[in-house]
């Protein structure tokens, strides 16, 4: 299973850089999903789940299916930056009332609006 870093973390004994893409076990992915959410920050106590987004599909679907959560894939790096997606993409955050920073490019926003529906549940 494939995850996007997108904060760099201390995962397996080394330090994994924020941007890089680690590859996880199932049965480690299991073993963070026990560890569950804070009871009251409602967050995952793992770091894994935490700061990474599923990179592919399969452990996106993987993840979907253990939790009840839809996860999302994390997007490439390779598209123009569009003032109006930028736009709508803010408003989406302000809808869920998730903080974003008004520095993050395009791609940035897409991925941290798929951790901030994912921590939010929306």
């Amino acid at each position: 299973m494939k995850f996007h870093v997108e904060r760099t973390m201390q995962y397996g004994g080394q330090i994994v850089r924020e941007g890089s893409i680690i590859d996880v076990s199932k049965a480690d992915v299991e073993k963070e999903l026990l560890r569950g959410k804070h009871p009251k920050l409602k967050v995952w106590l793992s770091g894994l789940l935490n700061y990474c987004i599923p990179a592919d599909d399969e452990t996106a679907a993987f993840l979907s299916g253990k939790t009840g959560v839809q996860f999302d894939v994390a997007e490439e790096e390779n598209e123009e930056e569009s003032p109006d997606e930028i736009k709508s993409l803010r408003e989406a955050f302000d809808e869920i009332g998730a903080a974003y920073d008004r520095r993050w490019g395009l791609q940035k926003l897409r991925n941290e609006l798929l951790k901030a529906k994912k921590v939010k549940g929306a």
